[in-house]
């Protein structure tokens, strides 16, 4: 048994072509491979190291600001549920004195009633 057939990477990956193509006669292989854009001018005179301390110091700065924004964000949901509460008990109060003046007018009629039969 001979050795394992070598693996295309990417940048590097030709792909023979299919058997009765001009490119397969010919024997010619096809590069399937993309070509890359260059990193931008600023990544392309870093080393590794700087632009990983560049990206590191941006998720800093960035998990910073997430942690403000959800700080303000669960002072909003805090006024909001506490409207909400109060809206409830508001509601809840409306109900009970609507009930309250229905029974009252009841009894106002039964009185006028009585009323109008002592005359």
């Amino acid at each position: 048994p001979g050795a394992p057939a070598p693996v295309d990477t990417p940048n590097t990956a030709a792909k023979t072509a299919v058997a009765g193509t001009p490119a397969a006669a010919s024997g010619t292989p096809v590069s399937t491979a993309t070509p890359r854009e260059p990193p931008s001018i600023e990544y392309q005179t870093l080393t590794v190291e700087q632009i990983l301390n560049k990206f590191q110091k941006q998720l800093e700065e960035d998990s910073l600001a997430f942690v403000e924004e959800a700080k303000r964000v669960c002072e909003y949901d805090a006024i909001l549920r506490d409207g909400q509460r109060d809206l409830a008990r508001l509601t809840s109060e409306a109900q009970r004195l609507m009930l309250e003046q229905d029974q009252l007018e009841q009894t106002l009629q039964g009185i006028g009633a009585f009323q109008h039969e002592l005359e």
